[in-house]
């Protein structure tokens, strides 16, 4: 049988080297027997259907999974985790989108490579919506508010508690901290997306867009000098590293410094907020502290 599997995939591979060719293991076979068998066929990936506890998507849960799934050094996919629903079987913690915010930061934090939203509604397109988007509005919790929270939008809100960091114009001029209010569709609020996908870990790169949609924050070179919304494509002066106090999964209200790419520069509002914003300080205190706020569905502690 391994034989005759192994031929399928070579017949992959010698149609097309670069396609990522993996198979999945149902949750019968333990993570052990599903790292193994990516080796013994060559796999490009350990791919596992997950078991679906109750408390599926917490982290030790996870951790358990992925930990000997990746013992063979192969990238590993989670392929099927907890439906947000079945016509044929209930299934527990599958009803809020806060399920699936915890299950796919936490699946990060454990290793894996990637990770499916599994959800009924794009199983059969035969009738209803034409368009994926339009069946997923119609479910509001999970689907929609977990889809809605992988397009994250935020604001920052400067140490004093006071003020909000503003790209003047919603992009391409100069970004301050001088606000004291921040809504939906204002200057203040910021897309803000991880150059590995996924959501919002510490120590992630990220890129931050304005309200325009057009620009994004920018480091003028590197580092060493204003920060901007001048730039209309992600480089090394548009990426930042985003840091947690004692890391882990980013949530509404933590408190972040943004770090100018892989340099010693870090974004500071001056005076804790109410006036310019920098990226000059190679220290983290107070003034460089931001509270990230989410306007889009997000994640709780």
């Amino acid at each position: 049988m391994v034989e005759r599997r192994s031929s399928i995939f070579a017949g992959i591979k010698a149609t097309d080297p670069a396609r990522i060719a993996f198979a999945s293991n149902a949750p019968v076979d333990s993570p052990e027997y599903a790292a193994q068998f990516a080796v013994d066929l060559g796999l490009d990936v350990t791919a596992y259907h997950e078991s679906r506890p109750a408390n599926w998507y917490e982290l030790g849960v996870t951790q358990s999974v992925i930990r000997p799934l990746k013992t063979t050094g192969r990238p590993v996919y989670m392929q099927e985790p907890m439906a947000t629903r079945d016509t044929f079987f209930p299934y527990p913690s599958n009803d809020r989108a806060e399920y699936f915010f915890q299950a796919i930061a936490n699946v990060k934090l454990s290793g894996a490579a990637a990770w499916c939203f599994h959800t009924e509604v794009a199983v059969d397109f035969r009738d209803g919506p034409r368009f994926l988007e339009d069946r997923l509005r119609a479910y509001p919790e999970p689907e929609w508010a977990f889809v809605s929270s992988l397009n994250a939008r935020v604001a920052l809100r400067t140490n004093n508690s006071a003020n909000f960091v503003v790209a003047e114009g919603g992009g391409g001029g100069g970004v301050r901290a001088d606000r004291t209010a921040a809504g939906p569709g204002s200057w203040e609020i910021l897309g803000i997306s991880t150059l590995s996908g996924g959501p919002l870990i510490s120590g992630d790169r990220v890129a931050l867009a304005t309200a325009d949609g057009t620009h994004y924050l920018q480091a003028v070179n590197g580092g060493g000098g204003p920060l901007r919304a001048t730039s209309q494509s992600v480089g090394a002066f548009e990426t930042f590293t985003i840091e947690k106090p004692g890391g882990g999964i980013i949530h509404h209200g933590d408190l972040i410094s943004l770090r100018a790419g892989d340099s010693s520069w870090y974004v500071v509002a001056t005076g804790g907020g109410g006036g310019s914003v920098n990226v000059t300080s190679t220290s983290r205190t107070g003034w460089e502290t931001f509270t990230i706020l989410f306007a889009t569905p997000h994640s709780s502690p």
